[in-house]
């Protein structure tokens, strides 16, 4: 039995916050022994398209345009060699504040990855309003492990039907969330001061570039998710492998002030941390 068969067959029996922390400390030890990094990311996470068909009010997309673009051939590729290079066995996401069920290529994108890295884990992160069960069939057998759905607002007629319906053709596979009752309880974040939510999540230290290494799509790494301009680059994968952009010395004492609780980048200083710098 593989990883991602044990990670699949656990998850009916474990609670969502038991299933994260195994997952995070596990990948920790796992990074550590193979990268002699304790920090290390936990996931890769690819910009493969751009374009949402939402426009929610806790997310940039509310006030600016998301074109229909494509991570080009030539950037996926080279995605691909660099995660063959590291070897690569933690999580695969294909989101940055785009939809990525909308890419028509997503299916054969992943058997491409599991290609690449087959001890990968692909998941996707989705608003589920393209989620089909023909889809989500081929996407399970292209090999996701997971798709993380989240419930956003309005919700479009027949959403929470057809959730329930895929929920329980494959418990094993779908979680869904609803936005408003993580904002209820926990909050949510103010993507480095571009949006304004009712309740913001605020914690004293940062650990969001070690959550994700992020590739957009013409091959930068940024900073983190919250980067929605692309102003902060580590540098990009045709010239870098990820290891050499990872350890890089602004990178990396980047990295080490946020988890002291200190922003170096205005970007941080602008999020909702609200460090001081």
């Amino acid at each position: 039995m593989s990883r991602a068969d044990i990670f699949i067959a656990l998850k009916p029996y474990l609670p969502k916050w038991v299933r994260n922390r195994a997952r995070v400390a596990y990948q920790q030890l796992s990074n550590w022994w193979h990268y002699g990094d304790r920090f290390f990311f936990l996931s890769v996470t690819m910009e493969v398209s751009v374009y949402c068909n939402r426009t929610c009010s806790y997310c940039p997309n509310t006030h600016y345009d998301t074109p229909r673009e494509f991570m080009s051939e030539e950037i996926f590729a080279m995605a691909l060699n660099r995660l063959r290079e590291l070897n690569w066995h933690g999580i695969v996401d294909f989101i940055f504040y785009n939809e990525p069920l909308l890419d028509p290529s997503l299916p054969e994108k992943v058997r491409r990855i599991k290609k690449a890295a087959p001890s990968c884990l692909p998941r996707i992160t989705s608003n589920g309003d393209a989620l089909t069960h023909r889809l989500a069939a081929e996407l399970i057998e292209a090999g996701v492990v997971s798709f993380y759905i989240t419930r956003h607002v309005p919700v479009k007629p027949g959403w929470d039907e057809r959730m329930e319906e895929l929920c329980d053709l494959w418990p094993n596979y779908i979680t869904v969330t609803d936005i408003m009752e993580v904002q209820r309880k926990v909050g949510l974040w103010n993507r480095a001061g571009l949006v304004k939510v009712e309740k913001e999540f605020k914690v004293k230290t940062c650990r969001a570039p070690e959550g994700a290494i992020t590739i957009d799509r013409n091959g930068d790494v940024l900073l983190c998710c919250c980067d929605y301009f692309h102003q902060n680059k580590f540098g990009n994968i045709k010239e870098q492998s990820l290891l050499d952009i990872w350890n890089g010395n602004r990178f990396r004492d980047v990295r080490a002030a946020l988890r002291q609780g200190v922003a170096l980048l205005d970007i941080c200083k602008n999020c909702i941390l609200r460090l001081k710098a």
